[in-house]
């Protein structure tokens, strides 16, 4: 599928997306810890498949699916999930207040987080399913915000200033991308985007009428 879009896209940190564009791609490459069914309007499980609260809501238990792997094939470990909590609370961001109460991040037995918070909030799950709070890996590499890893159904394979490509990760937790590969093409409005045409097949040597772009 190849979708062209008005301007490039910027950074894929999940903790530094503000703009509906980024975080719909951060959706796609990285998973979280819960997510939210718009069909039911209810939290569902994700890289946690069960949670349960204590303490009016102070201290939360999550316990991690096994056998999920970053894209780069590196296990995800509950290390990962605690470096990634605890980094929306310490890291300055403009989502950084919704976690600042969030007092430590415990590992128990069974692939177990249990989050300890400050005050009572019966929302808590509902802030981890924001694709902000998706789960990153705790060791990244320099260029991590323009080639990310995360464990979603698609991979980033190329990012460019003018073309992203998203790949079926064969290995998602959950049953394999329908579609094997999505380009994004950027394609600014310009007045020599006349002679482009994004349709397959066509050629900018036939008539002048066939000459347009098909925007979706």
């Amino acid at each position: 599928l190849r979708i062209p879009l008005y301007r490039a896209v910027d950074e894929l940190d999940p903790y530094r997306v503000i703009s509906r564009l980024e975080a719909h791609l951060v959706r796609q490459i990285f998973s979280r810890l819960t997510e939210f069914d718009r069909h039911t309007q209810r939290v569902v499980p994700a890289l946690a498949h069960h949670w349960e609260s204590e303490e009016d809501g102070r201290i939360w238990h999550f316990w991690l699916r096994p056998n999920v792997v970053f894209h780069d094939g590196t296990p995800l470990e509950p290390e990962d999930v605690r470096y990634t909590l605890l980094r929306m609370r310490d890291e300055p961001s403009y989502f950084q207040r919704l976690y600042r109460h969030l007092l430590d991040v415990e590992i128990g037995d069974g692939r177990r987080i249990v989050c300890r918070l400050s005050d009572v909030d019966h929302l808590w799950p509902q802030r981890l399913a924001a694709a902000n709070a998706s789960i990153v890996p705790r060791h990244r590499k320099p260029d991590f915000a323009r080639m990310p890893i995360g464990t979603g159904p698609f991979r980033l394979t190329r990012h460019s200033e003018y073309r992203i490509t998203l790949s079926a990760f064969g290995h998602h937790y959950r049953e394999r991308a329908l579609l094997d590969e999505l380009d994004l093409w950027f394609l600014p409005s310009t007045g020599l985007a006349d002679g482009f045409d994004l349709r397959f097949g066509h050629s900018v040597s036939r008539t002048q009428a066939n000459k347009g772009i098909v925007r979706v």
